[in-house]
């Protein structure tokens, strides 16, 4: 069985899976989706101890217990430096993603990504997100925005 990555900050004590926007959370996926290029983003982690931590780190447990997870504030970071087309192409086959960012939209919290979900998918995008929602739950719920749930 192989390793799964995330990505981590150790200082601010946060991760999201090195496959959560498309491709392989295993060694062979580490740089080359749209997962990657949201580490890249992240970068402005730059003073913060980061590193790509498996599943067999001794202290996996603890992190995946504490940490919190950037998945969902990522999406609109991804959309606001390269827009909206990754995220669409990954959203096509990957139903988490697709109903993550619908959750977003429909929750008033990142209503910028609805053209995008328009154009993409076509004013119906509403009715997949319908069919697709009850597949997830109850394992998969969509989640907000840490910051939108902060404060």
């Amino acid at each position: 069985m192989s390793v799964t990555y995330h990505y981590a900050n150790l200082s601010k004590q946060e991760w999201f899976d090195a496959s959560a926007f498309g491709g392989s959370g295993d060694r062979h996926g580490l740089g080359l989706n749209l997962t990657a290029r949201a580490f890249e983003l992240l970068l402005v982690w730059a003073d913060d101890s980061i590193a790509i931590v498996g599943d067999t780190d001794e202290k996996w447990i603890e992190y995946r217990e504490n940490f919190s997870d950037l998945y969902v504030d990522l999406i609109p970071l991804i959309n606001q430096y390269d827009g909206f087309a990754g995220l669409a192409e990954v959203a096509e086959k990957n139903n988490r993603l697709y109903v993550q960012i619908c959750h977003l939209i429909f929750t008033r919290q990142a209503m910028e990504l609805e053209s995008g979900m328009r154009e993409r998918y076509g004013p119906n995008f509403r009715q997949r997100y319908k069919d697709v929602l009850p597949k997830l739950l109850p394992f998969e719920q969509p989640k907000d925005l840490r910051l939108a749930a902060s404060g």
